[in-house]
């Protein structure tokens, strides 16, 4: 049976800007790639180039330097590089090329083809010994597949650049690869690896001085145990991240930390300190001209109004993040603020607005495969169909909002069971390797008293 009331917000936030290791894209975003007088020195050099490989090495350096000016064409000069290397037989810069190329793709969000170029690049640098290149493009593999939320992977890769770190000694790398790894085990669920990982990189930031990173250390440690409910002590790690980032005046930090500050003061139910918190950092991102982050802010507050019966104040917020939603091209972000602008114009007496709206967000839902809005925004139309006196299509959606609503069920039941046996299998696991190990100390013992004897 339908209930005619009005529609209770979804509690739809906007996922919290983790910071997984400020040096976690540095294969990617490290260098200016912005200095226009560096490119056209380089065209100028592209000129004057006599040889193909002399053309080929100036090529992937412009390729580089504009890879965060216009990726595009970015792409178009790493392409001509590697197909003039791989004419000369030129491995290692071939090898270089395919790196290029594959930070190129990533950043229009070709990862298919991202992926392709840095395992093509992984093969050559790894055949030819070159031990740090190849850690290069294995961070730029731990990126992408972070990226897609397949963190056991992106740890494969973060430990294995973490090993060839710590045969360097480079203690800098080694804590923020250790963050990095944390914060894949924190995104996965998996707190109690997650806070070994940050605990370690913690105590070499301190020991060499390092607040940028260590920062981010506290910052991440405030989303773990947000994570696992925890809220005093993740408002005392997000303090000391946001005393840190205002030492140092990390303006995008200072954004960050208030944004955490506010999601922790909001699962604590204490809504104007949240609201304090998140203007603190809307203002801060206003000033950054951050969009996305200002977008994000505006829909985190607007839950909030929601939640209070202040729809007047909430929904010139939420239209304003609908305009950058869809000028950045966030589909996802776009979808949670339509279904958050149907919940207003129903509490604000609006149906045919908001029946418009949770329809947009159906239809964004279907094209993306996200299940999850998809119940939300069926559920959204079939109250309002009923309150509209078209009872036809109320039922219609409710039945559809139902099937989806058993299966996200069944799944999230079927992935319990299999996370059960999961961790079963590997405690199991872990106690015959104890198990293991003790016999073995114990043979050693018993072979030095015979040697003794």
């Amino acid at each position: 049976m339908l209930k005619i009331s009005k529609i209770k917000n979804t509690g739809n936030i906007v996922p919290i800007i983790i910071l997984i290791g400020f040096l976690l894209f540095a294969a990617i975003y490290s260098g200016s790639g912005q200095d226009e007088r560096i490119i056209d020195s380089l065209n100028a050099l592209l000129i004057e180039a006599k040889t193909d490989t002399a053309k080929a090495r100036v090529l992937n350096l412009i390729a580089w330097e504009l890879r965060l000016v216009d990726s595009e064409l970015a792409k178009k000069y790493a392409y001509k590089a590697v197909e003039l290397y791989k004419k000369h037989g030129q491995e290692v810069q071939l090898g270089i090329a395919y790196n290029t190329l594959g930070v190129a793709q990533y950043l229009v969000k070709n990862l298919d083809s991202a992926l392709f170029y840095y395992r093509k690049a992984i093969d050559i640098f790894e055949k030819n010994g070159d031990l740090t290149r190849e850690s290069s493009s294995k961070m730029n593999l731990a990126v992408i597949y972070s990226d897609r939320s397949d963190y056991s992977k992106a740890v494969k890769y973060f430990e294995e650049v973490l090993g060839f770190r710590e045969k360097q000694k480079d203690t800098l790398q080694i804590a923020n690869l250790l963050t990095n790894i944390g914060n894949a085990y924190n995104l996965s669920g998996e707190y109690r690896k997650a806070l070994e990982k940050f605990l370690k990189a913690i105590d070499l930031y301190e020991k060499i001085g390092e607040k940028q990173g260590l920062s981010t250390a506290y910052y991440n440690m405030s989303a773990l145990h947000y994570y696992k409910g925890s809220y005093a002590d993740a408002i005392k790690y997000c303090s000391w991240s946001l005393n840190l980032r205002e030492e140092i005046n990390d303006q995008y930090g200072i954004a960050y930390s208030n944004l955490l500050k506010g999601v922790i003061f909001e699962a604590m139910q204490k809504d104007e300190m949240a609201l304090d918190a998140y203007n603190e950092s809307l203002h801060k991102e206003r000033e950054l001209g951050d969009k996305q982050g200002i977008a994000s802010l505006l829909v985190n507050i607007s839950n909030i109004y929601i939640r209070q019966g202040k729809a007047e104040q909430a929904l010139p917020l939420s239209k304003e993040a609908l305009f950058i939603a869809k000028e950045l091209g966030i589909v996802k972000l776009e979808s949670t603020i339509l279904m958050n602008l149907g919940d207003i114009e129903n509490n604000l007496g609006d149906n045919n607005d908001a029946l418009q709206y949770y329809t947009q967000a159906k239809i964004l839902a279907e094209k993306t495969s996200d299940r999850q809005e998809l119940k939300n925004a069926l559920h959204g139309m079939s109250v309002i169909c009923f309150l509209l006196g078209d009872i036809k299509k109320a039922y219609q959606y409710q039945e559809r909002y139902i099937s989806v609503k058993d299966s996200l069920f069944n799944e999230e039941k079927t992935k319990q069971l299999a996370e059960m046996e999961a961790k079963y299998q590997n405690e199991k696991q872990e106690k015959e390797i104890v198990l293991l190990n003790k016999d073995k100390q114990l043979k050693e013992v018993e072979l030095q008293k015979r040697k003794q004897t």
